[in-house]
C-alpha cells in the first residue's frame, strides 16, 4: 500500500509553558515550505498557564488540523512523551518538542525512509553514522526524543511499559529504540538532517522536597547505563557505556558524572553495577584519584596565598607585603621592590622567599 503522510503519520507536540518558543515551532510546522503543513497534529499540553491555550486557539481559528489535549495534572515532561508514544494509532510517530529547530530542506529523505518501511528514521546526526549497526552512535543520537521516527508497531505492550518504568532514567521513547537494536530491525540513517538540536548540559533537576529524590539526584551518565541495560547483546550494551559522551572516553564521562551535583551513592550503585569489569576498574582508579588522592594532597596558588592541602590538613599561606618589616620610611624601600610582582618573579629569590616570607596563618 502506498505510503500516504497524512493517514500514516502521527506527529505529536509535548509542550508545557514556553509559549514563545511554541509559536516559533508552530510556524514552522505550518509555514508554506513545510512538507506536513496539511498533516493532522496533536499537542499535549502539560497543563500550561503562561497563555498556551490562547496561542493555539487562534491556529486552531485559522482551520489548521490541531487536536489540542489539555492534561488535568502536569505528568512531567518525560510522563509526556510517554503520553505520547500510548496514543499513538497511525503507522509512524514522530514526537516533537516546543523548542526543535527544524530545516525541511532535505525533507525527501525522510519520507524516503518511511515509504520504504524501515522501523526507525533518524531526522538528526549530530555525530558521523557510517553503518547502521554502529548501534552505540544511534542510540545515543536517538537519545534526543525529536531524533526518531518510529514505527509505532514497535511499540508493543513490553515496550510501552518499560517505556513508563524508564521515565524516571528520563529516556521513555529510547526503550522503542533498543527493541529495534535487540531484533535487528531496519534502521534508515540519512545522509542529511531536518533536526537541529541545542545541547545543554544541564543534567540536575532541582531541589524539592516534593520531588523524588531519584529526579532531585538526576544523573545523565547513570540514567543512559540504566537504559542500556534493556540492551540485550552484552557487548552492544557494553560499547554503549563506553560511549557516553560522543568523542570522549569513558574516562571522562566517569569524571564528569562525579561533577554531576547533588551527589547520589543510588546514582553510583547504578553506574558501576551497570558496566563491565574494565569500566568498574575505571570507575574505582578515578574515584581513588579524585576523592583519596587530593585530599591528600591538594595545591592552589594565586597572588594573595596560597593553599596546601597534607594529609586532609589544609594550610593556607599569605604572601608577604612587598616592604621589609625594618624598612618604615618610604626612602629606604628599594626602588624596584616597588613592583607588587618583582619579589615573585624575580628567580634568586624564588627558592628562600617561602622559608624567610611566608607565614603559615592558618
Amino acid at each position: 500500500m502506498k505510503f500516504d503522510i497524512n493517514k500514516d503519520l502521527d506527529i505529536i507536540l509535548i509542550t508545557y509553558n514556553r509559549v514563545d518558543k511554541l509559536k516559533k515551532m508552530l510556524n514552522c510546522i505550518f509555514d508554506n515550505d513545510s512538507p506536513i503543513k496539511d498533516v493532522p497534529i496533536t499537542i499535549l499540553d502539560n497543563c500550561s498557564d503562561d497563555g498556551t491555550d490562547i496561542l493555539i486557539k487562534k491556529y486552531i481559528d485559522k482551520k489548521y488540523k490541531i487536536n489540542y489535549i489539555v492534561h488535568n495534572r502536569n505528568i512531567g515532561g518525560n510522563g509526556n512523551i510517554a503520553r505520547a508514544m500510548e496514543i499513538a494509532i497511525k503507522k509512524y510517530l514522530w514526537i516533537l518538542c516546543d523548542d526543535d529547530n527544524i530545516n525541511w530542506k532535505h525533507w525527501d529523505e525522510i519520507l524516503y525512509g518511511m515509504e520504504n518501511d524501515y522501523d526507525v528514521i533518524l531526522t538528526e546526526r549530530k555525530i558521523d553514522i557510517k553503518s547502521d549497526k554502529d548501534y552505540h552512535l544511534i542510540l545515543n543520537t536517538l537519545a534526543f526524543v525529536s531524533a526518531g521516527i518510529y514505527k509505532t508497531e514497535n511499540i508493543t505492550n513490553e515496550v510501552m511499559t518499560n517505556a513508563v518504568i524508564n521515565i524516571q532514567n528520563g529516556f521513555p521513547h529510547l526503550v522503542i529504540a533498543i527493541h529495534i537494536v535487540n531484533y535487528n530491525k531496519k534502521i534508515y540513517i540519512p545522509k542529511n538532517q531536518i533536526l537541529y538540536q541545542n545541547i545543554k548540559f544541564d543534567f540536575q533537576k532541582g531541589l524539592n522536597s516534593e520531588i523524588h529524590y531519584r529526579q532531585a539526584c538526576f544523573n545523565l551518565f547513570s540514567n543512559y547505563v540504566n537504559t542500556f541495560q534493556l540492551i540485550k547483546d552484552k557487548k552492544i550494551r557494553y560499547k554503549c557505556c563506553d560511549t557516553l559522551w560522543i568523542g570522549k572516553s569513558f574516562c571522562y564521562s566517569v569524571y564528569n558524572f562525579f561533577e554531576v551535583k547533588p551527589f547520589s551513592m543510588y546514582n553510583l550503585s547504578d553506574f558501576f553495577l551497570g558496566v563491565n569489569i574494565g569500566q568498574k576498574i575505571q570507575i574505582i582508579l578515578i574515584m581513588l584519584l579524585k576523592f583519596v588522592l587530593f585530599n591528600i594532597f591538594y595545591f592552589e596558588s594565586n597572588y594573595e596565598k596560597i593553599k596546601i592541602k597534607i594529609l586532609f590538613v589544609t594550610f593556607v599561606i599569605r604572601r608577604p607585603d612587598q616592604t621589609r618589616p625594618d624598612q618604615t620610611r618610604p626612602d629606604q624601600t628599594r626602588p624596584d621592590q616597588t613592583r607588587p610582582d618583582y619579589f615573585y618573579n624575580n628567580s634568586k629569590y624564588k627558592k628562600i622567599q617561602p622559608m624567610l616570607q611566608y607565614k603559615i596563618v592558618a
